[in-house]
């Protein structure tokens, strides 16, 4: 069906060309745009016998008798294969047929790309509300998540892969959202959205054999995104650039997409002056993580006790924190541990043994009290870095 608003504003173009009346009929031959508007809502007897007859051409000579009918040259509108409705140009048959081939041709050419651009909207409209319903909504509201999904063709009950992908240089994430299932092989199933100006985020599918390994799977998703949109976006001299990817754990349930979506948003703004690996783990920051989600002000009389104690000490703060991360980074290898801070064995164990004091952990193979160590640490550097 040909809309006719879009119908009327396409003529109006063409007709700047022609000094000739265009009449556009639908699929029941009323005419439903003209350049001569007075001619709008009126049947078309010559378009009816086309449409009805699957005839490509019709042109009409003699009209007596003929209800709705000017002498000129109809045409049969078909887009994808399919009779949409007919064009018209009024006028002598023979002057105008030439015409009417080209006005056709531009007409078709003008509603294909009208409803390719339509679709793309409609599109876009149900990917954001599936977006929105899956990542933003609270409470989640499942069922509403299947609709939509099931209007995506988006299965549940497969793995995903969450990544977010940091460009450190200006993109049009909007041109490669558009475009990315039409460069990548097997990625119907991809879930891929702009977070911001310079935040891709790609729930990639991938197959349940993969779950064990799948930091090799994201590795080499990595490399494939990487080296598709770098080559995509820039010339070849200038593919040095490089992407920062952040990766979360495998799921196959949409009620685990939004907290893996604040897994990669937490890993992007605390890794944000990270310049080591280009691909992260949020696997590798879990402590981290189970840090921040303490409110340290809650337990700031504890972490008071425990500063002013160090800090009454012959160590003082920065040092004794300097070396319980150096001691840990080391797996408690005492030899390590010296060799890193430059100090005797003996000094660092004199150290240790003052820290045991302090906190009255007797033994670092005490998980408890490591774990004690490493968060005593971890709050006095964050609440320092305010």
């Amino acid at each position: 069906m040909i809309d006719k608003d879009i119908a009327q504003r396409l003529i109006n173009k063409i007709s700047h060309q022609f000094k000739y009346d265009i009449n556009v009929m639908d699929e029941k031959a009323i005419i439903i745009a003209s350049t001569d508007t007075s001619r709008i809502g009126d049947f078309h007897e010559g378009a009816y016998k086309i449409i009805q007859e699957n005839k490509a051409v019709h042109i009409a000579t003699e009209t007596k008798g003929l209800i709705g009918i000017k002498p000129g040259v109809s045409m049969l509108i078909r887009i994808k294969h399919k009779t949409m409705g007919v064009i018209g140009i009024s006028g002598d048959p023979e002057t105008v047929e030439p015409i009417a081939g080209l006005t056709k041709l531009t007409f078709e050419t003008m509603i294909e790309h009208e409803l390719y651009k339509r679709a793309q909207y409609q599109r876009l409209n149900k990917n954001k509300n599936f977006i929105n319903a899956l990542f933003y909504e609270s409470p989640i509201n499942i069922k509403k998540i299947c609709k939509y999904a099931k209007q995506e063709d988006y299965q549940e009950d497969i793995y995903r892969l969450p990544m977010l992908v940091r460009f450190d240089f200006f993109a049009d994430l909007n041109y490669i959202q558009r475009t990315y299932k039409n460069r990548f092989i097997n990625c119907d199933q991809d879930i891929i959205f702009s977070l911001n100006s310079s935040t891709l985020v790609i729930y990639k599918a991938m197959p349940k054999s993969k779950i064990e390994k799948y930091k090799d799977f994201a590795a080499f998703s990595k490399s494939t995104i990487s080296a598709n949109i770098l080559n995509t976006l820039f010339h070849e001299q200038e593919s040095k650039k490089e992407l920062r990817f952040y990766v979360s754990l495998p799921t196959h349930s949409f009620c685990d997409y939004a907290i893996n979506l604040k897994y990669l948003e937490w890993m992007e703004s605390y890794l944000d002056t990270y310049s080591g690996n280009s691909c992260c783990f949020f696997t590798d920051y879990i402590f981290e993580y189970v840090m921040e989600q303490v409110e340290s002000q809650n337990l700031n009389p504890v972490i008071d006790f425990y500063e002013n104690l160090i800090n009454q000490s012959y160590m003082g703060s920065d040092v004794f924190h300097k070396m319980i991360d150096v001691f840990f980074n080391c797996n408690m290898n005492i030899d390590e541990c010296a060799d890193q801070l430059f100090l005797h064995k003996n000094t660092v164990k004199n150290r240790l043994n003052k820290v045991k004091m302090m906190t009255e952990i007797n033994n670092f193979k005490n998980i408890r009290g490591c774990i004690f160590l490493l968060f005593l640490s971890y709050h006095y550097k964050n609440r320092n870095k305010r």
